[in-house]
């Protein structure tokens, strides 16, 4: 448990304990709503929460004692599947147009976003960051490939990972 006295606003309700403590240097703070009872801890939506969050900056900081547990936290969220349940389908799709952004039809196939906060003696670290994959539109409709029967003398080329032969080679006289 870290505990220390510092300047912070505080509620004490008959529905819940908050405070608000302030990041030396910055602008920033770190907020914490601790439900008295756990039932409703379990039911309590982000919204009510955030509201209360925001009336701590109303009450007057006082110099008390604080205590609360080291904590880390990580989260990591497939984007695709959320924006998708908004109704945003497009960029997800070969319909999607990036033409100013890059040459090629491609699309969006995958967004990553991931969070993670650390929070001890030391101080916090918070960290966050969004990944984005995009894939190349196949050309045309989509029917049954054309097979590749290689049944004559060949060249081929073992190529290495930029790209370039590593081996190349002639076969004359295939044998099948």
């Amino acid at each position: 448990m870290l505990s220390n006295k510092v300047c912070s606003a505080a509620v004490f309700s008959n529905e819940y304990t908050a405070c608000c403590l302030s990041y030396s240097d910055t602008n920033n703070q770190i907020a914490f709503v601790m439900p008295n009872d756990i039932e409703k801890f379990e039911k309590a939506r982000e919204g009510e929460i955030y509201e209360i969050m925001r009336s701590l900056s109303q009450n007057f900081p006082e110099k008390r004692s604080v205590t609360f547990p080291k904590f880390s936290v990580e989260s990591s969220v497939n984007m695709v599947q959320q924006l998708r349940k908004l109704g945003l389908n497009l960029p997800f799709s070969c319909d999607a147009n990036f033409s100013k952004m890059a040459k090629g039809k491609f699309y969006v196939s995958d967004a990553i976003h991931k969070a993670v906060v650390k929070v001890d003696e030391n101080g916090t670290e918070a960290t966050a960051a969004t990944a984005i994959a995009a894939t190349f539109c196949c050309c045309g409709p989509f029917d049954e490939p054309r097979p590749v029967v290689i049944d004559k003398p060949f060249y081929f080329s073992i190529l290495g990972r930029y790209k370039l032969p590593l081996f190349f080679g002639k076969i004359t006289n295939p044998k099948y």
